[in-house]
């Protein structure tokens, strides 16, 4: 069931756009890094595709988005590879939803740098990912931060995130 091609590129365009959900239909191939021009865009959500590849950076400049979700929780799912981006601009980014992927790499020092929210409830799921080494101090100044980080190989949580 649901629409099976790639994620058209002619979404980029509709700069007016504040939610694009779709989430369980066949959307095959990559995220087009067009999507980055919808700075109104308030709420993302892609789940259950089959799309792969990397998360394109160009999403960071989505200036306003709230909610990213790109889960894969399904089988027959994509698997987005690659690191996650810091995505520094993302200033109203309070809940972020990327698990079941295949993403690799250490969790980015100052990600989400110029955040606006943290001191906002945020959850982040990365459950079920490739993400290793040690979480970044840095990440205490988000004061009400919920992360699933289930199924990765963590090796360390510094002891100030613990005090939180």
């Amino acid at each position: 069931s649901g629409i099976s091609e790639k994620l058209p590129k002619g979404f980029g365009q509709m700069k007016n756009l504040r939610k694009l959900l779709l989430w369980y239909n066949n959307f095959t191939g990559s995220i087009p890094t067009e999507l980055g021009h919808l700075k109104k865009l308030e709420q993302l959500a892609l789940d259950e595709n089959k799309l792969t590849g990397t998360l394109p950076t160009e999403l960071g400049n989505m200036y306003n988005l709230q909610y990213l979700s790109i889960q894969n929780f399904e089988e027959t799912s994509g698997l987005l590879t690659g690191r996650l981006p810091k995505w520094h601009d993302l200033v109203y980014l309070r809940e972020i939803y990327l698990d079941y992927n295949s993403l690799t790499g250490t969790f980015p020092e100052n990600f989400l740098k110029h955040s606006n929210v943290t001191d906002k409830d945020c959850y982040w799921g990365f459950d079920q990912n490739s993400l290793k080494g040690t979480l970044p101090k840095d990440l205490k100044r988000f004061e009400k931060l919920k992360i699933d980080l289930r199924g990765n190989q963590i090796s360390k949580i510094p002891k100030d995130l613990c005090k939180m």
